[in-house]
């Protein structure tokens, strides 16, 4: 019995060969990673001379830097009325001229907004900036580079002020204009104007 076991497990072992492991093996296995949005801001002139006035308006240009992965960003422009001796509690003001707006241009004169608009955008309300409590904001506006794909340029800012007071004291006034880039909330398209001929 035993002999007639042995030799039907010798015939399996001769019938199916001996096994061999393969010397290597390999696998791949796909990665990705997400670019995400990346937008930063510089000053280029960061101390602006307004010059010397009696009354009415003047205007200053502020040369900022924009570099982005984007080519719409959107941007926004915030002045504050200049204070005297830079007290920002100070009475004696100079405001902002809200009607004039802010001018904006960069190097591709490409505003994304429908056709006919300008490249002047309007404040809102009246609000702080920094620590100046009177200035004017505007609404963060699309603008485009012709870059395929990025926005890497300079952009000035032209802001106007209105010297109403002829008895104002005479002295030094100073604030700020804070200008920001950001990503847009709609990823910079921009929403088609409402025909309102059939209301």
């Amino acid at each position: 019995m035993k002999a007639k076991l042995l030799a039907i497990l010798l015939t399996l072992v001769l019938s199916t060969g001996v096994a061999f492991a393969d010397p290597e093996g390999s696998a791949q296995a796909n990665v990705s990673v997400q670019v995400v949005e990346n937008v930063s801001v510089g000053v280029i002139t960061g101390l602006v001379n307004l010059g010397s006035v009696q009354t009415g308006e003047f205007s200053g240009q502020i040369t900022f830097r924009v570099d982005a992965n984007l080519q719409i960003v959107c941007l926004q422009v915030c002045a504050s009325y200049l204070y005297k001796d830079d007290v920002p509690d100070s009475e004696w003001q100079i405001p902002v001229a809200f009607d004039a707006g802010v001018v904006v241009v960069n190097e591709d004169l490409v505003r994304e907004q429908p056709s006919g608009a300008d490249n002047v955008m309007e404040y809102e309300g009246i609000q702080a900036v920094g620590p100046y409590a009177n200035g004017y904001c505007t609404a963060p506006t699309p603008f485009s580079a012709g870059q395929n794909g990025h926005f890497s340029q300079d952009v000035v800012v032209e802001v106007t002020w209105d010297q109403i007071d002829p008895e104002l004291p005479q002295g030094e006034y100073s604030g700020l204009v804070v200008f920001t880039a950001m990503v847009c909330d709609n990823g910079g398209t921009i929403d088609p104007p409402i025909d309102d001929s059939s209301i």
